[in-house]
């Protein structure tokens, strides 16, 4: 079974080193088992890592950690929030409908939300390509080499963290299997569909985590 539990504990420690303050408590909360009342904190899934639960305007704006206050309250945020299959989503990754190339990437923590944004090339490969995220393959600029600037000191310098993900942002689709590539292949594996969301759910940690390095 995958296991994230280390992911999760670097991102966790990631988030504290960096001060990344708290935003508005978001998360629902489930009972820790039937006989006792619901414990404060993130639903979880099988992993150590929160699952993703539906988010406001606000919240998304609030969480950006590697952009200015300034750029966060002007980039546009998905006006179909209310219709976004939340129950099918690790995160919430959305592109850029008057600038070609940049995209945006929202995902959950224990403290709070934490959204990144995103730049890659427009001129995409035509190649295949693998998304490291959800191990899906795509061709013909399908999957693209996207860039993060770093938060703190380091991003000022202009210093960035790059990965290849799926152009479309869809990879929680692709990982249980609810989007196929138009041209491309899913691999088979002997993971569930619930260990393809949580091994999604991992990489982004990972790379989130990167942001502090």
């Amino acid at each position: 079974m995958w296991d994230g539990s280390e992911r999760g504990s670097q991102l966790a420690e990631t988030v504290t080193a960096l001060g990344w303050r708290r935003t508005p408590a978001h998360f629902r909360r489930d009972p820790v088992d039937s006989s006792t009342e619901c414990a404060e904190g993130p639903r979880r899934a099988t992993g150590n890592l929160p699952v993703m639960e539906p988010v406001t305007e606000s919240e998304v704006r609030a969480s950006f950690v590697n952009c200015s206050k300034g750029d966060a309250k002007r980039l546009p945020v998905p006006r179909d929030l209310d219709n976004r299959p939340w129950d099918d989503l690790d995160f919430l990754g959305w592109s850029d409908p008057s600038f070609a190339g940049r995209c945006y990437l929202v995902f959950p923590t224990d403290d709070r939300l934490i959204g990144i944004a995103l730049r890659h090339e427009s001129n995409a490969s035509v190649r295949a390509q693998m998304c490291s995220i959800c191990m899906t393959t795509h061709s013909r600029g399908g999957v693209a080499l996207m860039t993060a600037r770093k938060v703190g000191e380091s991003g000022r310098r202009g210093n960035t963290i790059g990965i290849y993900i799926c152009a479309d942002l869809a990879c929680s689709l692709y990982a249980r299997r609810k989007k196929t590539p138009s041209l491309g292949n899913q691999y088979r594996e002997d993971l569930t569909a619930d260990e393809r969301s949580e091994r999604v759910r991992d990489n982004i940690a990972a790379f989130i985590a990167r942001l502090g390095d």
